[in-house]
């Protein structure tokens, strides 16, 4: 899972990006346009507002679950999520996650996690 993870976290940051710059390189960076562009219609305020809360559910988890399992660099995926984008903060997230808990498990124990502990 670890390496799919990986190739979400890429995926997430070149795709969302392949469309972005040549948006910037025709209108430059003009938040205040980008703004009004991304909230002009019902359906793009229904995505965005969508988005928002699957957003805050993220900070959340990945602040519960940094401070349980004692992970230091937690703020990072915040950072990443308002500066890089939701589609590569989420599976960079577990990439990571996937590593700490490697690090955890007894050598040659494959656990699997059940809801609760995850």
């Amino acid at each position: 899972m670890r390496r799919l993870y990986l190739v979400f976290a890429l995926a997430g940051l070149i795709l969302p990006f392949a469309v972005f710059a040549p948006y910037t390189q025709q209108h430059g960076l003009d938040l205040a346009r980008i703004v009004d562009e991304a909230l002009a219609t019902e359906m793009s305020r229904f995505i965005a507002a969508d988005l928002f809360i699957a957003l805050l559910a993220f900070w959340v988890y990945v602040y519960r679950e940094s401070k349980r399992r004692g992970y230091r660099w937690w703020w990072l995926f915040i950072l990443a999520t308002a500066g890089i984008g939701f589609s590569f903060a989420v599976p960079a997230f577990f990439y990571v996650r996937e590593g700490w808990l490697s690090q955890a498990r007894p050598q040659g124990k494959n656990e699997v996690h059940s809801a609760e502990t995850m």
